[in-house]
């Protein structure tokens, strides 16, 4: 009887997303934004999404697109080549494009300081043009002052949601590793590729992997990343443990001439 009940609850759930969703459709398709169009429309994800655009290169992403927890900035770069020029002024007063993270300031002993997460009641924030004047940022141990330094329901996640090579904020996890892949390991890896390593000799291979000597010891490496690779084929023969006879053992290795 519980399951039953359980399945009709995630029917009718579904039903109602099913619903809101037409509904937000129904209200948003021909809209015009910007001289654009808007057309809305539900794809189950079960069907063909062949159809659905494809999300945006990392490098743009991450040049335009600032995420949090309930703000998402997209900004045009400095590119005329990328983007439209402006139509405002606004880039003289963001000077880094994008909105700064929000957080208060108090005044102790006569001087302005910004309180730490935990003596902030959540609620008062600086305004913006204050905020944006005065050469103060909050202590912190990020690389860049994530948006939502002062929002208490996500603070246990920021430094997940940081990349630890840019500082840039997202906001979710799994994004920020997202980010991780495509826009610094991916990268790193394959510029290792184009700069490969010519070893003094290339002693093994074992599956992808060569074992090269160099001034700094043996080391194994991507065959991708070994100049002559292609070009290697490994001699068993110089691998062979010498065998020796105990008559040949106390041989003289030395050759008397004449």
């Amino acid at each position: 009887m519980l399951v039953s009940v359980l399945c009709w609850i995630d029917l009718a759930n579904s039903r109602f997303i099913l619903y809101q969703i037409a509904q937000f459709s129904y209200g948003t398709t021909g809209v015009c934004i910007d001289g654009h169009e808007v057309i809305a429309e539900y794809i189950d994800p079960k069907n063909d999404t062949s159809s659905a655009p494809d999300l945006p290169a990392e490098e743009w992403y991450t040049e335009h697109v600032r995420e949090s927890q309930y703000l998402l900035q997209v900004v045009k770069c400095d590119d005329q080549k990328c983007c439209s020029p402006r139509r405002s002024d606004l880039h003289m007063i963001l000077h880094d494009r994008f909105l700064p993270p929000p957080y208060p300031i108090t005044q102790i002993d006569g001087h302005l300081i910004i309180p730490d997460f935990k003596e902030h009641d959540g609620k008062s924030f600086a305004p913006f043009l204050i905020r944006n004047c005065l050469p103060i940022q909050p202590l912190n141990a990020f690389i860049s002052t994530p948006y939502d330094l002062y929002c208490p329901s996500v603070h246990d996640v920021l430094e997940k949601r940081c990349c630890s090579t840019c500082g840039i904020y997202f906001a979710s996890v799994t994004r920020a590793a997202e980010h991780r892949r495509a826009a610094h390991i991916a990268p790193a890896k394959q510029a290792r590729m184009l700069c490969k390593m010519r070893p003094s000799r290339i002693v093994t291979r074992r599956a992808n992997e060569l074992l090269c000597a160099s001034a700094n010891g043996l080391e194994w490496l991507d065959q991708n990343e070994v100049e002559g690779a292609d070009d290697f084929t490994e001699n068993h023969m110089d691998m062979l443990v010498p065998i020796v006879s105990l008559e040949t053992a106390h041989n003289s290795p030395w050759t008397e001439l004449e």
